[in-house]
């Protein structure tokens, strides 16, 4: 369970996978999919520290950060992923 993570929330806790954490312009980042999802379903945050020194994930307000953030985050997982599979070929 090393790569799921609980989110709170008021409406309640979910339990989420841990697809990839990542730096981009300064800014890291989560993304996550619902552990009950079967579809190829992403959420991306953005981490930051609070005063206590926990991470805290906040929805990326500004639409067009949102996009730069998920082209980014489309990037590297299909380097990630052509990775994978360049292993299982060998």
């Amino acid at each position: 369970m090393d790569n799921y993570i609980e989110l709170v929330s008021n409406e309640g806790s979910e339990l989420f996978e841990i697809l990839l954490r990542f730096r981009f312009n300064g800014t890291d980042y989560i993304a996550l999919t619902p552990e009950t999802e079967e579809d190829d379903t992403a959420a991306i945050f953005e981490i930051k520290k609070s005063t206590g020194g926990e991470e805290e994930f906040f929805s990326i307000e500004d639409e067009n950060t949102a996009k730069e953030v998920f082209v980014h985050f489309v990037s590297i997982w299909e380097m990630t992923e052509e990775g994978e599979d360049e292993e299982d070929e060998q």
